[in-house]
């Protein structure tokens, strides 16, 4: 992977959800991005949401939000787009 694609890719994956991160609003933000039908914007969402998660103290973790985003990748996860069609 080069070119645009691999720029827009590494900004979308690392660059933005650690600065995002940083940001009161990153869950909010991570929650909305999730549902992007831009697939960069997907990819910040759930990078970021992963991100909080290194990032926030075991206790303060939301578990029912977390729990019901891993049902929803089992439901979703055999649909879920490789990225090899985008390319």
């Amino acid at each position: 992977m080069g070119g645009r694609r691999g720029r827009i890719q590494m900004i979308s994956e690392s660059t933005v959800p650690w600065v995002t991160v940083e940001n009161p609003a990153a869950r909010d933000l991570a929650l909305e991005w999730m549902k992007a039908d831009n697939e960069s914007i997907e990819c910040s969402g759930w990078c970021t949401y992963s991100g909080l998660l290194t990032v926030i103290p075991d206790d303060k973790l939301d578990l029912k939000e977390i729990e019901a985003i891993l049902g929803r990748i089992e439901k979703e996860i055999s649909g879920a787009k490789t990225g090899s069609s985008s390319r």
